[in-house]
């Protein structure tokens, strides 16, 4: 297991980040049986990972779990913004200036910034983990939507309640995540 701690925003933005997380994917792993996985930001990370993959013709990750994922830097789902009431882990002014941040001069619907608007096509089998609460669930509900029109196997579990990265927190329901979650490179 490799665990890149990449280059944050402020003091760094995609430019840095970004080649950072691909080069230490490249000096851990060698082969299709990999399983790549990313929450929230590094959900995006795993996206842009894969997208490079699939671009340079080399075989995509066995799994790419993708938990709480920031797809859209902007944040423009309206829907967003009703939740950002009931997400107590984060809030939409924050995000958006974080995504403002680490876009840096780059357009922020880049999809190696915003995956939400990647072309899909060859992307490997993923599963995602949502929570109703969470502010990024409309756009993994149009990522998922998206990656099913593209022939993706997508692994979708939405849990009722929970918020941003929940399946991190020590909760019943973290628990049953994580349990599933477990489960997922084993197959």
């Amino acid at each position: 297991m490799t665990l890149p701690i990449y280059p944050l925003v402020p003091r760094h933005s995609n430019t840095e980040t970004l080649p950072m997380v691909q080069a230490a994917f490249d000096q851990a792993v060698g082969d299709e049986t990999a399983v790549l996985s990313g929450d929230s930001a590094g959900a995006a990370l795993a996206l842009a990972i894969a997208q490079r993959l699939r671009d340079e013709g080399r075989p995509q990750p066995k799994q790419t779990l993708l938990l709480s994922p920031w797809l859209d830097v902007t944040l423009e789902d309206p829907i967003s913004v009703v939740l950002d009431e009931h997400d107590p882990m984060l809030g939409i002014t924050g995000l958006r200036e974080a995504g403002r941040m680490y876009a840096e001069g780059t357009d922020p619907h880049d999809p190696r910034i915003s995956p939400l608007y990647a072309n899909l096509a060859g992307l490997g089998p993923f599963s995602l983990f949502i929570g109703t609460r969470d502010v990024l669930l409309p756009d993994a509900r149009r990522f998922a939507g998206r990656a099913r029109d593209a022939g993706i196997d997508v692994d979708y579990a939405e849990y009722p309640g929970m918020f941003h990265n929940w399946m991190m927190q020590r909760i019943p329901e973290g628990r049953q995540a994580r349990n599933h979650l477990e489960r997922i490179p084993r197959r």
